[in-house]
């Protein structure tokens, strides 16, 4: 055992020397801090397109527009999955109509509704 224990500060310098993160991920990470600027110059009315070349010509981005388009997909995929977590559940008419005591869970053939009668009568097509 060592007598003298590395201080967290020199723990994260080494670790951040290391090659462990992988490019998609430096990317990914890149594209991260730069999305609020993104998101908003495109709700400027620039297009996807015209933000990456710019970026791209700036030298702010390194990865191809596929990259840049499937990261931007993730993100939106992200806050649909978050938007709907949020949005309050609407339950079945069926489960509501049960809790009132106005279900009946067998049905007799007489309270089914019917399906029009004429197409009953109909004969089937032939083709």
């Amino acid at each position: 055992m060592e007598g003298k224990k590395k201080s967290l500060e020199q723990m994260l310098f080494e670790f951040a020397g290391k090659p462990t993160a992988s490019n998609s991920a430096k990317n990914y990470k890149v594209f991260m801090e730069h999305w609020d600027e993104i998101q908003a110059e495109h709700d400027k009315g620039w297009s996807y397109l015209m933000i990456w070349k710019a970026m791209k010509a700036a030298g702010a981005l390194t990865f191809s527009y596929p990259t840049f388009i499937s990261y931007i997909r993730k993100v939106e995929r992200r806050q649909e999955k978050a938007a709907f977590n949020k949005a309050p559940q609407q339950r079945p008419l069926g489960i509501e109509r049960a809790e009132n005591g106005l279900a009946n869970p067998s049905p007799s053939k007489v309270e089914l509704p019917s399906s029009g009668g004429i197409a009953e009568q109909r004969k089937p097509r032939r083709f």
